[in-house]
């Protein structure tokens, strides 16, 4: 698989994600080279991966946008969503981006392997500059941005 086509099972399963569980229409707004990101939303989740590609994804909501994706995804008002919910959601949305990831990835012949999502509630300003090449995809949802970063190799 090329670097373009990992990319791009990253974007697609993000937006397959966003388009099935949340019913949210994404728009792409741009793809960066991306070693560090210099400011963090609200809610953030880290998942690491392994195999033919190891790397690491990371999205970061405003709180917002989280709470939209969260009450689209249980069916419930604003006013019924707690944070521990969004948290929750932030941790499967992740979970469910990667693995749609990972199944394009593995269609192709090659493994990758999963860990457990980490979430962070609160506001940081830096993501540590990673080893690896990545980039920093931004899409325009439920007029928010949506950040997801892939670092892995060859990903540029």
């Amino acid at each position: 698989m090329e670097a373009n086509e990992r990319c791009n099972a990253f974007l697609g399963s993000l937006q397959d994600t966003l388009s099935t569980m949340a019913g949210l229409e994404s728009e792409l707004d741009s793809i960066e080279p991306a070693d560090h990101l210099e400011k963090l939303e609200r809610f953030n989740a880290t998942l690491h991966f392994s195999g033919d590609h190891a790397g690491v994804l990371l999205i970061s909501l405003n709180e917002h946008l989280a709470k939209v994706i969260g009450c689209n995804m249980l069916g419930m008002d604003e006013s019924e969503i707690t944070q521990q919910d969004v948290i929750d959601v932030v941790g499967e949305l992740s979970n469910m981006v990667v693995g749609g990831a990972k199944t394009a990835v593995c269609q192709s012949g090659e493994s990758m392997d999963l860990s457990i999502p980490t979430i962070l509630d609160g506001l940081r300003s830096y993501y540590p500059e990673q080893r690896k090449p990545g980039v920093e995809i931004r899409a325009h949802v439920a007029n928010d941005t949506f950040v997801l970063a892939v670092w892995m190799d060859g990903i540029r």
